[in-house]
């Protein structure tokens, strides 16, 4: 994925039919203040999400998140920190 231009706050991704895997950008190509949504919309399999290499989710040592439950959602912002999406 191309991280968007400035004027972008925001980008949404709905997984529905199965499993899938999500693979983040690398949070460094994204301006703080940037939300990164992810939502199930069904109960068949589960959605992983994936943080880019050195990049980790809300904690040092996450690098993976799994929606197991139909219409889970995720929600991530960017902070401006190196390497890190933050769960909101």
């Amino acid at each position: 994925a191309t991280a968007p231009g400035n004027t972008v706050l925001e980008e949404t991704l709905l997984c529905a039919n199965g499993s899938a895997v999500v693979n983040l950008p690398a949070v460094s190509g994204y301006t703080a203040g940037f939300r990164y949504q992810i939502k199930r919309l069904d109960s068949a399999g589960n959605i992983t999400i994936n943080a880019a290499n050195g990049d980790h989710i809300d904690v040092s040592s996450t690098t993976s998140f799994v929606l197991v439950s139909a219409y889970d959602s995720l929600t991530l912002l960017a902070t401006g920190r190196s390497n890190e999406w933050v769960i909101i």
